[in-house]
Parts: C-alpha cells; sequence; structure tokens
C-alpha cells in the first residue's frame, strides 16, 4: 500500500496567524471546526475508519503557528517507529520556557495537574545529544499514529459527556499502561504555541472557544 498522511487540524477557534500557517501546508488535511473534546472522539474514530487510503495521521491544535519542515520532520521519523507515536512539541506559553515534553513517566493518576509533567526546558532540547528525544507525553503539537495504532489508542477525554478535557494526557496514560513509551520527539519538529498562560482557559475575546456558539456550527471540512 503507497504510504499517504493526513493532518487533523482541531479548529474551535479562529486565530488568523495560526490559521495561515496551517492552511499554507500544501498537505492533504481535514478540518474539525468547532468540536468539543469529547464530540471529537467519534468524529476522529470514524475519520480514520473511513478513510483506508491513509496510512498515518497527525493531530494538530489551531492555537501553533506550524511549519512543513516540523510536520515532514515527523513524518520522517514516524517512517523509523511505525508501530509508535511520533510527536512534534511547543512552547508552554509565551513566558514559560518549558516544552510539552516529558522526561519520565506519569504518576498512575487519571485527572492531570501541574505536577504531573516533569518538562524539558527548551534548552535542555537543544542541548539533547541525539536528534531524537525521548518523551512520555504527546500533546498534540503534531502527534502522529499509523492507522492501527489509532483503533487501538483512539481519541479519547478525561471527564463525562458532555464534558471532556485533556485528550492528550489521557492517550498518553493509556500508552504507558500498555508500554508503548516513549514517544520519539524529532528536535526539528517544534511549533510555537501563542497561548498566553498554559494553566488557565483563555479569556481573550480574539482567542474564544467557539464550540458551542450560536452561529458557528460543527463541521469537518476536507482539504486533500
Amino acid at each position: 500500500m503507497r504510504d499517504r498522511a493526513l493532518l487533523m487540524i482541531l479548529n474551535p477557534r479562529e486565530l488568523p496567524e495560526c490559521l495561515l500557517s496551517l492552511e499554507n501546508l500544501d498537505v492533504p488535511k481535514v478540518w474539525l471546526k468547532r468540536y468539543t473534546e469529547w464530540e471529537l472522539e467519534e468524529v476522529i474514530a470514524g475519520i480514520v475508519e473511513s478513510t483506508p487510503e491513509f496510512t498515518r495521521y497527525t493531530v494538530i491544535s489551531d492555537d501553533c503557528v506550524v511549519s512543513r519542515d516540523a510536520y515532514l520532520s515527523v513524518l520522517e521519523t514516524h517512517v523509523h517507529f511505525p508501530d509508535g507515536v511520533v510527536t512534534g512539541y511547543c512552547n508552554l506559553d509565551h513566558n514559560d520556557l518549558r516544552v510539552n515534553l516529558t522526561k519520565t513517566p506519569f504518576q498512575d493518576s487519571r485527572e492531570p495537574d501541574e505536577g504531573s509533567y516533569n518538562w524539558y526546558t527548551i534548552d535542555e532540547v537543544r542541548e539533547y545529544p541525539s536528534e531524537i528525544i525521548p518523551t512520555y507525553f504527546a500533546g498534540m503539537a503534531l502527534t502522529c499514529m499509523g492507522r492501527d495504532m489509532w483503533r487501538k489508542f483512539p481519541w479519547k477525554t478525561n471527564g463525562y459527556p458532555p464534558q471532556g478535557w485533556a485528550a492528550d494526557y489521557n492517550l498518553s496514560l493509556r500508552l504507558q499502561a500498555d508500554d508503548r513509551m516513549p514517544v520519539y520527539a524529532p528536535k526539528a519538529a517544534y511549533v510555537y504555541h501563542t497561548k498566553p498562560d498554559w494553566r488557565v482557559t483563555d479569556t481573550v475575546p480574539r482567542r474564544r472557544v467557539l464550540n458551542g456558539t450560536i452561529g458557528f456550527p460543527t463541521e469537518v471540512v476536507w482539504e486533500l
């Protein structure tokens, strides 16, 4: 089967600087517009099942500025770990000099908090002796798995319908429990996270999440 990769974009917001970088990626992609994390459980599973022509699927959030080189570095690294997980990474926020890659596994906890993560700093990433960094967290900043892996480890959230959160933590915890760790992160797969403070929900009007907002329906938009 010919190898084909699909980029799945989580798109609950309208952030022009981020959307422009994603629109400029000349690759097969699908925009998942204005869904909650919980709603995406069914949507992403349906996309994987209905697209046997794709062999790999990568997830990116719409609050990141992404380069083609970062995305391609994830795909190129995944070739060497086809039955595993490869992820890009980003800064936690504007002012925090750590990135969303962790040095150690989580404690066995269902609910993440700030103490759950043993983050790398950006300097530690730059100075890491290999071009590929092991991590115990896949943060959906260009997180890639093969089709069979997405079936075995589907998108799932913490919480209960219609709420849902921390799908990245949930996936990472399941991978850890199944001895599927570490995840591999190429140094070249850095994307810029535009969030002002990673610990709190955005309150700036231009950054508002539009799911559940009248006049902004959910939508799957294919760009192949």
